[in-house]
C-alpha cells in the first residue's frame, strides 16, 4: 500500500488556493487526550455552529480550504462524491455559513460561494516508524501509545507494518499534524478533478524548521 500526504499547496501555482479563519462566535470543545498517558494530542476542537471567512487566491474556489486548526472545509460536490463511494476517515460534514470572501494576489474571481461542509480527520492507529522516517525528536518519545513530543524533522514518513487500519484520510500517531491518504482516496482525488490539495508521495515528503542548526531547533508534534 502506498501512502500520500495532503497538504496545502499554497506555492505549487495551484488556481484555487482557498484558506479560512473561523468567525466568531466561535464555540470550542475539550481537547484530545492520550488514553494513557493523559497527554493532550490535538488542538481544541471548532463546535457548529460553523461561521468562516474565505480567502482565495486565483480563479477557482477550492474543493478543500486549510486553516488554523485541525478541521477542513470541503464542498458540497467533494463531500457528496466521497460519501458515494464509501470512503473513510472524515467525520462531521458540518453546514458552513460562508459570511465573507477575502480576494488575494489580485484575484478577481466573482463566481458565488459554493457550499461547504466542515470535517474532522480520523486519528488513527497507524504509526510512523521513526527510524524508517529518519525522523529526528528533540527528546525520546516517552509514550508508545500517542507518541508525542517534539518533531525537528522528517525524510519522510513509513508506518509501521500491520498499524494502519484502513481510513482513506487519516492522522498517524507519531506525527498527528499531517494528514495521510490511501491511494483509494489519492485515486478519487485525481479522477473528479478535486482542487486545492496537494498530494505528495509519503516517501518524498519532508520538512525540516531548521535545517541551520542542525538538530537544535523544534516544532511541537502537533504543529507540523
Amino acid at each position: 500500500m502506498k501512502f500520500y500526504v495532503l497538504t496545502n499547496p499554497a506555492d505549487a501555482g495551484e488556481p484555487a488556493v482557498t484558506d479560512f479563519l473561523d468567525v466568531d462566535p466561535v464555540k470550542r470543545g475539550e481537547a484530545p487526550e492520550c488514553p494513557s498517558c493523559g497527554e493532550t494530542i490535538g488542538l481544541l476542537p471548532w463546535l457548529p455552529p460553523h461561521r468562516a471567512q474565505l480567502e482565495v487566491w486565483g480563479s477557482q474556489y477550492g474543493d478543500v480550504a486549510f486553516g488554523p486548526g485541525y478541521e477542513l472545509l470541503i464542498s458540497k460536490r467533494l463531500a457528496d462524491l466521497y460519501r458515494r463511494e464509501g470512503l473513510s476517515g472524515l467525520a462531521g460534514f458540518h453546514e458552513v455559513e460562508v459570511v465573507r470572501v477575502i480576494r488575494r494576489g489580485g484575484s478577481k474571481l466573482r463566481t458565488p460561494v459554493p457550499p461547504y461542509c466542515c470535517v474532522t480527520v480520523a486519528y488513527s492507529r497507524a504509526a510512523v516508524d521513526l527510524e524508517a522516517s529518519q525522523l529526528i525528536l528533540e527528546k525520546p518519545c516517552t509514550c508508545s501509545e500517542c507518541r508525542g513530543g517534539f518533531v525537528v524533522r522528517t525524510t519522510r514518513v513509513v508506518l509501521e507494518e500491520d498499524t494502519w487500519s484502513g481510513e482513506d484520510l487519516f492522522r498517524p500517531r507519531g506525527l498527528r499534524g499531517i494528514i495521510m491518504a490511501s491511494e483509494r482516496f489519492t485515486a478519487f482525488f485525481e479522477r473528479n478533478h478535486m482542487n486545492n490539495g496537494l498530494l505528495i508521495d509519503a516517501d518524498h515528503f519532508s520538512f525540516d524548521f531548521y535545517p541551520e542548526n542542525g538538530s537544535s531547533g523544534a516544532v511541537e508534534e502537533g504543529d507540523s
